[in-house]
């Protein structure tokens, strides 16, 4: 009998034994197949943002120049671009919900790609405009929101890290992308460079979006089989969460934090040009910005994983308004002290960069679980993007009534300062 109990529990040992092991093996294939996601979704930023959206300053000198518009009138090509993402931001949910996170990338990118090869056909403000906005309507149905939402959905313990690694893309692309875009427009024009655009997202970003694959075994990848967070049926509903004052003072100071990103961001390579840098000078600027916000989004994404969301943002946003006020030193390009000023710029405002839109998403998730984050993250973005997209044009229009960039950098780094504060009154979701 003794004999007979010790065969049974031996079994037993061996039947979990062999239970640790097989489930050990699928914890690390889908640990890989969630990190082969992140890299697709990262390649994708980085074709659509890195053509479009971090190109596009480069693209407004040589504009203006042959066009004769004035600084306010060159902001409405931003502008245009902004509204339309905010509003793929708004439609990226839908589609998902829909078609799933591939049928939603693989929509964008044909919108985003048609709508930056047709600028190349433009003769008017207007026409620029609608192709900036189809280009932008695009590029928001396929990069952020699902970017976002799938990460988060597939990754717990790492998600700061992972995303990171895809807002990193992001970042990585600003750095290269807009001195290859400058190369291309010196060498064959602005219209063949457009076409070359448009036609480089759709023959890269579509095939890569037939690789998405989001299975039960990748959305484990950061979670357990039973974890409620991975089926997305944690949290209130989305109704439920538009009466929490939490999310609309999140929203409020991510809201402002774009606002002052984008009204430096579209303007930094003229403001340079205005202070007698040369275009290529002003351009290697520009790309060392982007290029320092992907050691910001990783040591920001471990900070965030280890202290939380919530204490890592105030610092974050203090440190983009502390960069964008170091442009108040830079005074002319052959002025002593500029170097000083250009190297904290670079630093401060290069590394808080990308941070918002990394560590604000994990807020959120905090704040309101799993169940109605694809939905809200969206609205949050049409917000923060319709009023983000304000920020070029009222930099454009102080410029043209101050003939300063003084004004708009004071206001600027005073909002951001604004939003570090409002992020402090944030309570998370018990």
């Amino acid at each position: 009998m003794s004999r007979g109990c010790g065969d049974t529990a031996q079994i037993v040992a061996l039947a979990c034994k062999d239970s640790d092991t097989i489930a050990a093996s699928r914890s690390v294939s889908a640990n890989r197949r969630a990190w082969l996601l992140v890299f697709v979704l990262s390649l994708i930023a980085f074709a659509i943002i890195g053509v479009t959206l971090t190109s596009l300053s480069v693209y407004l000198p040589v504009l203006q120049q042959e066009f004769g518009w004035h600084e306010a009138e060159m902001g409405c090509l931003p502008v245009a671009m902004l509204v339309g993402m905010s509003i793929g931001n708004l439609l990226s949910g839908r589609l998902m919900a829909g078609l799933g996170v591939r049928g939603a990338i693989a929509i964008g990118t044909a919108a985003t790609g048609i709508g930056w090869a047709v600028a190349s056909l433009s003769n008017t403000l207007a026409f620029f405009m609608g192709a900036m906005a189809l280009t932008g309507c695009g590029a928001g149905i396929a990069t952020i929101v699902p970017g976002v939402a799938a990460i988060t959905r597939c990754f717990d313990a790492r998600r700061g890290l992972a995303i990171g690694a895809f807002i990193g893309a992001c970042a990585l692309a600003g750095s290269i992308v807009p001195s290859i875009s400058a190369l291309l427009i010196a060498e064959y024009g602005w219209r063949a460079t457009f076409l070359i655009g448009g036609s480089a997202i759709g023959a890269v970003c579509l095939p890569l979006a037939a690789l998405i694959r989001i299975s039960h075994e990748t959305t484990s990848a950061g979670h357990s089989a039973t974890d409620g967070a991975s089926a997305g049926t944690t949290g209130p509903a989305a109704g439920d969460v538009a009466k929490l004052p939490a999310y609309w003072l999140l929203t409020a100071a991510l809201t402002l934090s774009q606002l002052c990103m984008n009204g430096i961001l579209f303007s930094i390579v003229a403001f340079f040009l205005r202070h007698g840098f040369a275009q290529d000078h002003a351009v290697t600027i520009y790309s060392a910005t982007n290029l320092m916000a992907l050691p910001g989004l990783f040591v920001g994404g471990a900070l965030a994983d280890r202290y939380g969301a919530k204490a890592a943002l105030p610092g974050v946003l203090l440190l983009q308004a502390a960069g964008t006020l170091c442009l108040l030193g830079v005074t002319g390009s052959q002025t002593m002290g500029n170097g000083a000023a250009i190297a904290g710029f670079i630093l401060l405002w290069g590394l808080a960069g990308g941070l918002p839109s990394q560590i604000g998403p994990m807020l959120l998730a905090d704040l309101i679980g799993a169940r109605a984050f694809a939905t809200m993250l969206g609205v949050t973005l049409t917000i923060t993007g319709l009023i983000g997209a304000l920020a070029p044009v009222a930099t454009g229009w102080l410029y043209d009534a101050r003939g300063s960039y003084v004004p708009p950098i004071i206001i600027c780094g005073l909002l951001t300062i604004l939003a570090a504060f409002i992020t402090l009154c944030v309570k998370r979701r018990d």
